[in-house]
């Protein structure tokens, strides 16, 4: 939806485990005081407390770059990458969740690529809904051309690609039957779409019937909202929502709309206007 004008870090369950093989090691040693055990314990036993709820396929969708400090208030938590709409990454930089670059439509789209490679992330995204006159506004043909020129060629770089985020609409699984048909020898690792209505049955099947209609494809859900204006419907929604998508073993990421002090008058937004996370954030960012 915005247009706005990191190394991976090991997975934290991982290292804690590699913690307490450490702790055991050191607790074999007979020279090491037991007053220094205790400590050494306390400290490693913290870690799968702090980030054991860091999950590899939630991101944030980070649409308040004039508030780049509130990034940090996703810090320790399940997020594990973030976008804002931008080849660029966040002004703020957060251990442990990953810049994801984007494309978000034709403008500089010939610097993609090197900028893409330059921060090494482990996917990248291409054109913003590109059947919407709104927004990227790039016909199927062309996008497929442009995506040869500039796009194709990073794959097998170690970057997954994925493909333009076509919105709900009636015209964007169209849009993406013909951009996929049009693209014929690209590269395209998985699909990204995006979601705005109201109750989580209709979300859900909506995501099954893309599943449904390009089989064998895996499935970014880079945006997604309830459009009904009750904080209680929004709250449940996205319990719901999450619920089914970590669940689901063909989607290999996703983000709420949007982590921000505002979501363009949704109430979707995970952050107050004091910059700290709000009920539908904590939920989010904590669980």
């Amino acid at each position: 939806m915005p247009y706005m004008n990191q190394s991976r870090s090991i997975p934290i369950p991982l290292a804690a485990v590699e913690g307490y093989k450490a702790y055991l090691y050191l607790f074999s040693l007979s020279r090491i005081t037991p007053i220094l055990k205790m400590l050494v314990f306390l400290l490693l036993s913290a870690l799968p407390l702090v980030y054991c709820g860091y999950n590899a396929k939630r991101g944030l969708a980070f649409a308040d770059g004039g508030h780049a400090q509130d990034l940090k208030q996703a810090a320790n938590g399940a997020p594990s990458w973030v976008y804002n709409w931008s080849s660029w990454p966040p002004a703020m930089h957060v251990d442990g969740i990953t810049p994801i670059p984007m494309q978000w439509g034709r403008p500089d789209i010939e610097n993609f690529a090197s900028r893409v490679k330059s921060q090494r992330p482990p996917m990248c995204l291409g054109f913003n809904e590109p059947d919407l006159p709104s927004q990227s506004n790039i016909d199927p043909y062309t996008a497929a051309t442009l995506w040869k020129q500039n796009i194709n060629s990073l794959a097998g770089s170690g970057v997954k690609l994925g493909s333009p985020a076509i919105s709900s609409a009636p015209s964007g699984k169209t849009w993406m039957t013909q951009f996929l048909n049009a693209c014929n020898g690209c590269t395209i690792d998985f699909l990204a779409i995006h979601w705005y209505g109201e109750g989580v049955q209709n979300f859900i099947a909506y995501v099954q019937m893309i599943h449904a209609t390009f089989p064998g494809r895996s499935i970014c859900v880079t945006e997604f909202a309830e459009t009904r204006t009750d904080p209680t419907l929004n709250y449940n929604f996205m319990i719901d929502a999450v619920k089914f998508l970590d669940g689901a073993s063909y989607v290999q990421c996703y983000a709420l709309f949007a982590f921000g002090r505002n979501a363009n008058g949704l109430e979707s937004n995970m952050i107050s206007g004091d910059g700290r996370l709000n009920t539908l954030g904590t939920k989010y960012v904590r669980n």
